[in-house]
């Protein structure tokens, strides 16, 4: 079966898979950051990294290879394969420069090829539960300016639809709070602003995706997981 995500014809002109992981690493001394200029420099030379997107080499930067192929190295680290990454993952309790990970990172794709290209197949799943402050402000403003106080959420790519839960994570700053005080989801200052909380009652929710994720299995625990950047500790 060819899993490409995208047909020849949304290529990027002229660039290769190698430009679109520089473009995206820039400057950043961060572990991804050392990784993905280590990843162009080894695909430009026909390295592991190169055998691993067979078949993606006209993927074009909206396929965000770079971050499937390291989701995928994620997923190995958490899974045990991969023990000798671990000590380059902060969230994991590593402390080894994230300079000194492309080399190692590069021996495990090597030893890996076959699960990292099955990996590309994964389209990223961010479902960023702190995104759901933005939700929240938005449905304030509704509020005040319309006086509904009964809402139906519907949400379009909802992943796990950990967003669609926000009456159950608590927000607060020095004048106003929301949610449960007891919540394991915490938010501190999280809508940067002038608030205008507003009491209100999700009546109904629900979200659609067409590759939706179970977080209350250890797959989908482990999809989600891989695609937050293992050195943002708070998101973790």
């Amino acid at each position: 079966m060819d899993t490409r995500p995208v047909a020849a014809a949304s290529w990027d002109a002229g660039e290769s898979l190698a430009d679109h992981f520089r473009a995206l690493a820039n400057d950043a001394e961060h572990l991804y950051g050392y990784a993905m200029r280590g990843m162009a420099e080894d695909w430009a030379a026909g390295g592991p990294t190169r055998v691993a997107c067979r078949g993606y080499e006209t993927a074009p930067r909206s396929a965000m290879i770079q971050f499937r192929l390291l989701a995928g190295l994620f997923r190995l680290v958490l899974t045990g394969e991969a023990p000798e990454l671990i000590r380059f993952y902060p969230c994991l309790g590593g402390t080894e420069p994230a300079s000194r990970a492309w080399p190692v990172m590069r021996e495990v794709i090597a030893a890996h090829t076959d699960e990292i290209h099955a990996a590309l197949a994964v389209a990223p799943q961010t479902n960023e539960v702190g995104r759901s402050a933005a939700l929240l402000a938005g449905i304030f403003d509704l509020v005040a300016a319309s006086g509904v106080r009964h809402i139906r959420l519907l949400e379009l790519g909802a992943s796990a639809g950990l967003n669609l839960l926000l009456d159950q994570y608590a927000f607060r700053a020095d004048s106003w709070h929301f949610g449960p005080s007891d919540s394991k989801v915490q938010f501190a200052d999280a809508i940067v602003g002038e608030v205008q909380p507003g009491s209100f009652e999700i009546m109904a929710r629900a979200g659609c995706d067409p590759n939706p994720v179970d977080a209350t299995t250890a797959d989908g625990r482990l999809l989600l997981t891989s695609f937050v950047w293992p050195f943002e500790l708070d998101r973790h």
